[in-house]
């Protein structure tokens, strides 16, 4: 009876090989195949949103650049701040111990702040806040920092004013900003001899876009329309400001520099200034000494000399005694003084024409 009573029970029950624990994984494999086509739809999404070989940039992607006399400092996407190199000013933005060469130094990056700029002078840096406060740190023997001192400060310190800048730039011993009530400038470029340690107004004008300083002279971008046109003030011996030497050795803040008005950037340094133009070109003015204005030659003017004969060229920066810029394939060229390998030509020369870096 036992026996007849287990044959029905095994006649009744569920399709032979389909037991509990089967039913069960088979409900996860088709699970897993779901999730599968699904995610693979999701990639296929993605490859249209996304064409093959294109990265999307990262917060920590590099934003900017910038090089002073000797260190330099960048930002990055999510507006983290490093600056390193020499540091015996506290250009660097922190105290160190560490020395190169005999030079206290920070041979690495180190983060200074959170901002959506920097700029880096001969031995002092700038930078602006996302909302367009100024600070600096570094030397202020000729009151560079703007904040109402002199001396050294290896940390950031708020510019005094509390100015709203849109743009701002770090030069030799002088630093100069733009804001919507116009450009002020502090350091040597207000007072060669003092210095001025708080920002002085310039121009009450607000339509300049950026500024450039040199060491005693500066360049602002006047944009208006389609007139883009370089105005320069301050020292003038070589011509460095666009305007004939001999009739204005300083240059007063109201006179139109020799760029045109088809100008795209600007560039100061110490004894000479250089353009892009929008024709494709650069332009430079100014001490000739080292051949930095790419002429051929080594005579100062103040007449604007087209570079290398007017190749094609943009994105010029400049140093005290070389300039770099890309030709229209984006190629390194330099000209100027490479006594020190600074042209990349893998030569140790002056070159007063553009010479590709190897």
């Amino acid at each position: 009876m036992t026996h007849a009573f287990d044959s029905r029970r095994r006649n009744v029950s569920r399709p032979v090989g389909r037991s509990p624990a089967v039913c069960a994984a088979l409900h996860v494999v088709a699970a897993l195949l779901a999730v599968a086509a699904q995610d693979a739809a999701a990639q296929d999404y993605i490859k249209l949103e996304r064409p093959p070989g294109r990265v999307l940039p990262q917060p920590e992607d590099f934003a900017s650049i910038t090089a002073g006399d000797n260190h330099t400092c960048v930002t990055r996407i999510n507006g983290n701040t490093y600056c390193w190199g020499a540091n015996n000013s506290g250009q660097v933005g922190m105290a160190s111990t560490a020395t190169c060469s005999g030079v206290p130094c920070v041979d690495r990056p180190r983060f200074v702040m959170t901002a959506k700029t920097v700029e880096a002078g001969s031995d002092h840096s700038c930078a602006l806040d996302a909302n367009g406060k100024a600070f600096c740190w570094g030397n202020s023997n000729y009151g560079q920092l703007g904040n109402g001192n002199y001396g050294y400060m290896a940390q950031p310190i708020a510019v005094s004013g509390g100015h709203t800048f849109t743009s701002i730039s770090a030069g030799q011993f002088s630093t100069c900003g733009t804001t919507a009530g116009g450009m002020y400038c502090w350091g040597a470029i207000v007072d060669a001899v003092y210095g001025a340690p708080t920002p002085s107004q310039v121009f009450a004008w607000n339509g300049y876009q950026t500024v450039s300083v040199g060491y005693l002279h500066a360049c602002a971008l006047d944009v208006i329309g389609s007139w883009r046109a370089a105005d320069c003030w301050g020292n003038n011996h070589y011509g460095q400001a666009g305007i004939d030497p001999l009739q204005f050795s300083i240059v007063p803040p109201t006179l139109r520099s020799a760029f045109g008005t088809a100008v795209a950037r600007v560039s100061a340094q110490t004894g000479h200034t250089c353009v892009d133009q929008i024709n494709g070109t650069v332009q430079c003015a100014g001490y000739n000494g080292w051949g930095q204005l790419g002429n051929g030659g080594y005579a100062p003017t103040h007449q604007p000399q087209t570079v290398g004969g007017g190749m094609a060229l943009h994105g010029v920066s400049s140093s005290g005694n070389h300039n770099c810029a890309l030709d229209s394939t984006n190629r390194a060229y330099c000209w100027g003084n490479g006594y020190w390998g600074q042209l990349g030509n893998g030569a140790s020369d002056v070159y007063p024409q553009p010479q590709p870096v190897a």
